[in-house]
């Protein structure tokens, strides 16, 4: 089960097809074998190629499972910007979430993704919690995937840089 939600305060590019647009997407999710494996959130993105202009945004969130309690996120707080690049263009996601538990920590990260109009590539960079496991998409394709560490991770912020050359 996921709760989804649209942020609102995307400006709307003009004259945007649906296969024109170019997808980004920030993924948080545990893996097996840990007892809640699974997505934990979803953030994407639909961007205009020629002008670079945030045309969409939404996220969504998992739910953790206790013995017969399903628990909805809380503390949720996510953002998407994206800005023009001498090459293309930046997109900024951050994003933070938590199990409904209120004393545990949250999973959180702060990534851009700069793509070049000329090349197609698209460059992540930014921090992320060690734990859980995350993926950074260019529309179906995994551009970066870190395996989760240890839960203790989950405390603080930024445990790991995102490089990718």
């Amino acid at each position: 089960m996921f709760l989804t939600t649209t942020v609102s305060g995307c400006a709307v590019a003009p004259n945007s097809g649906g296969s024109e647009s170019i997808w980004f997407s920030v993924v948080t999710v545990i893996r097996p074998p840990h007892d809640q494996a699974g997505v934990k959130s979803q953030q994407s993105v639909r961007i205009d190629p020629a002008t670079g202009q945030l045309i969409s945004a939404v996220y969504s969130t998992g739910v953790t499972h206790l013995p017969g309690l399903p628990l909805p996120s809380i503390r949720d707080g996510f953002t998407a910007t994206s800005a023009p690049t001498p090459a293309g263009f930046k997109v900024s996601l951050s994003g933070e979430t938590a199990t409904g538990v209120h004393f545990l920590p949250n999973i959180n990260y702060d990534v851009q993704i700069y793509y070049n109009r000329t090349t197609g590539i698209a460059t992540p960079r930014g921090t992320h919690d060690g734990y859980p496991s995350y993926e950074i998409r260019h529309g179906d394709t995994v551009i970066y995937d870190f395996q989760q560490e240890n839960t203790y991770q989950l405390a603080g912020s930024g445990d790991i840089v995102v490089e990718k050359p």
